[in-house]
């Protein structure tokens, strides 16, 4: 039986909306600690453009080199355990903004075959924003995965995403269980295609992770075109610095090395959760 038949208590199919899936997230408040959950759809954008929307913009940054780990946590040796697919198929490629490239890692080496996802294994991807980019300040709304080429049995199915801001504590900022991308091998229609995962919460870290459990069905392989955050779109570039001279609401959003400023009210208005504003 392929993976994607398979029944979990975690997810929920909802047919209102025409290829809209529910999944299970963690919800977290305005201070990043974990209150509620939601059910937020993945939605399917079609072939991406990565252009700024009204309520979003990429974030520039690069994906380490993947760590796999094995059901027992041992950490797979890369080009001795597992290795890229073929030239060209490296991780730079998940944040290249080019969906006709892709990452594809492979188990398979020399005739052994590890899995790399689906029996307690696991992919490690870590993404570090560009710190000189003002848009890598910015509270992650969304984050969205492209499908690849070919091969949907090596389409992500399960995972979770975190964030931190010292490298030690990580924070869990979102869940998905069975993802049940659509799947088929037809690029006009069924691959190079863009899901949105929204992220309920007011995520500002200095460093993102995402943990791979599980894909459609290739335990040996695992694949995608990209692999993008956004963060919130501005009405324009944001200031900063605290002035708290001019006595107005602020609310600061910390990240490493800086705070972020904006005005507490335009915040308020483009965010689901309640904001407590402090004056300075």
């Amino acid at each position: 039986m392929r993976k994607r038949e398979k029944i979990s208590q975690n997810i929920v199919r909802h047919a209102a909306s025409a290829g809209a899936c529910l999944l299970t997230f963690a919800s977290l408040s305005a201070w990043g600690t974990a209150d509620a959950f939601a059910d937020p759809v993945w939605t399917k954008v079609g072939v991406p453009t990565y252009a700024a929307t009204e309520n979003a913009i990429v974030v520039n940054g690069t994906f380490a080199v993947p760590q796999v780990f094995n059901a027992s946590g041992t950490e797979l040796v890369f080009n001795t355990d597992f290795r890229y697919g073929s030239a060209g198929e490296d991780v730079s490629k998940l944040s290249d903004r080019n969906h006709l490239t892709k990452m594809c890692l492979s188990g398979e080496m020399s005739g052994v075959k590890n899995n790399l996802l689906n029996d307690g294994s696991k992919v490690v991807l870590t993404f570090d924003p560009d710190v000189t980019d003002w848009r890598s300040r910015l509270p992650i709304v969304k984050y969205s995965v492209t499908t690849a080429n070919d091969g949907d049995e090596r389409d992500p199915d399960d995972w979770i995403l975190y964030g931190t801001n010292d490298g030690t504590e990580w924070t869990q900022l979102a869940s998905v269980t069975n993802a049940a991308l659509p799947g088929g091998d037809v690029k006009e229609s069924d691959r190079y295609i863009q899901y949105d995962f929204p992220v309920d919460m007011n995520a500002n870290f200095s460093q993102y992770r995402f943990e791979f459990t599980g894909n459609r069905e290739a335990s040996t392989i695992f694949q995608m075109g990209d692999l993008v955050l956004w963060s919130e779109n501005p009405e324009s570039t944001p200031d900063f610095t605290s002035k708290p001279e001019l006595g107005r609401n602020y609310v600061p959003l910390m990240v490493t090395g800086c705070e972020v400023w904006k005005d507490g009210a335009s915040l308020a208005r483009r965010q689901k959760f309640d904001v407590v504003f402090r004056n300075e």
